[in-house]
């Protein structure tokens, strides 16, 4: 009994010296604090201000191109059929807007866009799209919303696609034209 009751004292002795240390440890905390901050800027916007128009085209029996130019003042360049006939022509002009000093690109998330004959099916197809800005700057990306201005007016052109004999009549679609900061 002697031997089980000096190994029972030591094992309340060492359970009682490793209680007091975890006190002491417990006891012995270091804090301090971090700064949280966060800043909201003003969300990229795009807005359609003109659509786009081929004007009048003839078609012929081999079918062409007609290129818009990507400007305030279009011009059109016809391939294999006549184009410019009546009305005027415009590029699509977009305004983007957002935080002033950020960077932005522009992207056109379908590289054609499809036009449809308003009584039918028959179809032209709308690629090649280029874009142009108020500060001549041609490529698609890079562009910043100056101090002053939290918006910028940009131009979007393209190259319809007429097909032989297209039929006649008015044919519409949509251009897809995205804005996202840099």
């Amino acid at each position: 009994m002697k031997i089980y009751t000096k190994l029972t004292a030591i094992a309340a002795a060492s359970t009682l010296a490793m209680a007091s240390q975890t006190a002491w440890a417990a006891g012995d905390v270091a804090s301090d604090n971090a700064g949280a901050s966060a800043t909201i800027i003003t969300p990229i916007t795009l807005t359609k201000d003109t659509d786009m128009d081929f004007a009048e085209v003839i078609a012929t029996a081999e079918g062409g191109t007609v290129v818009l130019t990507a400007s305030a003042t279009p011009s059109l360049t016809a391939t294999g059929v006549s184009a410019g006939q009546g009305g005027a022509a415009a590029a699509a002009k977009f305004t983007v807007g957002g935080q002033t000093g950020y960077t932005y690109a522009i992207s056109f998330p379908a590289p054609t866009a499809t036009l449809t004959h308003s009584g039918g099916s028959a179809t032209m197809t709308v690629n090649n799209f280029t874009a142009s800005f108020a500060d001549n700057i041609t490529t698609l990306g890079g562009h910043t919303l100056s101090a002053t201005a939290a918006s910028n007016a940009f131009y979007v052109g393209g190259t319809l696609n007429v097909g032989p004999d297209q039929l006649a009549g008015t044919y519409t679609g949509t251009v897809s034209v995205s804005a996202n900061y840099e």
